[in-house]
């Protein structure tokens, strides 16, 4: 349990980036028409641990979709909610939602927790924009393990979420669960930084490809399949930040 909460806390580290060109100057990086993808995650989202920007589960999704594409991390789902109230104004086509770890080890989770989440899924829709949320990736833990009924617990709060408000269901748990390769290994690099290595807990570059077909057929075709997009920058910024 320590070893998992302590991954998780470093892995915290929020970044932005944007994949095409045109419109909406962002600090160092635009946001490109016509249909513009956002992913609010955590460290998942951050691209921890695959081996190459290319390998983390948004890039393959942009690729396949052939949306410009935009990532914010944060660490929890209460940090989601002011980063949303920011990020509206650039007017996304799909939002896809990827939280919930954090929420478990932090014991944030609880019944109020499911009400912020359909809050937030709520206020993104009625900005028309499609959203798209995604149960927590599997984290190589076994069922008797403590915090497995958690996951199930929040998972189900998650699709009980999609099952009201009509949000597309990206169900990263059911993909992955039982994927020994889809969780990274003691040892292997991320691309995000040579102090991140592999820690049996985040998805290795098989997870990221896993956790980015589903996301794909969630989204279901938006976009022109296969397309190349240039990654944009952005500044690096502390968790919670705008």
């Amino acid at each position: 349990m320590n070893k998992l909460i302590s991954s998780i806390g470093v892995a915290l580290i929020a970044i932005s980036i944007f994949s095409g060109a045109k419109s909406n100057d962002l600090g160092g990086g635009t946001i490109p028409a016509p249909k513009r993808l956002l992913v609010i995650g955590d460290s998942l989202t951050n691209g921890l641990y695959a081996t190459a920007e290319q390998n983390t589960f948004v890039s393959i999704v942009s690729r396949n979709t052939g949306m410009p594409t935009a990532r914010r991390a944060v660490p929890t789902l209460k940090d989601a909610v002011p980063l949303w109230a920011n990020l509206k104004t650039w007017q996304p086509d799909v939002v896809v939602i990827e939280l919930g770890i954090n929420d478990i080890n932090g014991r944030q989770w609880n019944a109020q927790w499911k009400k912020s989440y359909q809050a937030l899924v709520e206020d993104i829709q009625a900005t028309g924009a499609r959203v798209v949320v995604c149960t927590t990736f599997w984290i190589g833990i076994d069922s008797d393990n403590p915090i497995y009924p958690l996951h199930i617990g929040l998972n189900n709060d998650i699709r009980d979420v999609a099952q009201r408000t009509g949000a597309t269901l990206a169900d990263l748990w059911a993909a992955t669960e039982g994927c020994a390769e889809c969780v990274s290994t003691p040892g292997t690099i991320s691309y995000f930084s040579p102090h991140f290595h592999g820690d049996e807990m985040h998805p290795s570059d098989t997870g990221h490809a896993v956790i980015a077909s589903v996301v794909t057929d969630a989204i279901n075709g938006v976009g022109a399949s296969g397309t190349a997009r240039k990654i944009y920058y952005l500044p690096f910024v502390a968790n919670g930040e705008q």
